[in-house]
């Protein structure tokens, strides 16, 4: 599970063995980069972000409580992080660009590439509208969906109740819900 393997590469990392946070760093790099750039909406940015992640959690190790799973501390880290460059001005796009390889589908299911175009200027419009919620209510959504995490592992990486953090994220599905009916408006 990835909880031993975290646990072993963090004791290995404490006693002085660097190559061992580098496996650390592969193992969540595509998570933590995921949700930086759904977040922040700027690839080279969210790179960026990911590695000062990185360093963060480095520093932090010594005093990651063990008794719980990385993945959640990893992940806050990189929201905080993540904000924390937002409020100062670092945001410097607000499209991302999505593409499915279909690498683990048939060739003759994939999708059409006018299919694509709509599914990613909808996924474009999702984000943006993510990225309009309140800093609690967008780190929700962004673990709880982006992250996969489940609501007790949210609720850990958030630091509240799991009552909490299924609140945050009814929240957050009820105001884009509103921005939703509010750009379907302007369609009409």
């Amino acid at each position: 599970m990835h909880m031993d393997e975290d646990d072993r590469l963090i004791e290995r990392t404490l006693d002085g063995d660097h190559s061992a946070f580098a496996d650390l760093v592969k193992r969540h790099a595509d998570d933590v980069h995921t949700v930086i750039l759904r977040a922040c909406g700027d690839p080279d940015q969210a790179a960026e972000l990911a590695q000062e992640t990185f360093l963060k959690a480095f520093a932090a190790l010594r005093g990651f409580d063990r008794s719980r799973p990385l993945r959640p501390w990893l992940l806050a880290v990189a929201l905080n992080t993540t904000r924390s460059a937002l409020r100062a001005g670092r945001n410097r796009a607000r499209v991302v660009r999505h593409t499915d390889d279909g690498t683990d589908r048939a060739r003759d299911t994939a999708p059409g590439p006018e299919a694509l175009a709509a599914q990613g200027q909808h996924d474009r419009m999702l984000e943006a509208m993510v990225r309009q919620l309140p800093d609690k209510l967008r780190d929700a959504v962004a673990l709880r969906f982006w992250a996969d995490m489940s609501f007790a592992e949210l609720a850990q990486a958030l630091g509240v109740s799991e009552s909490a953090a299924k609140m945050r994220v009814y929240r957050a599905l009820e105001q884009l819900r509103v921005l939703l009916d509010g750009d379907d408006a302007k369609e009409d």
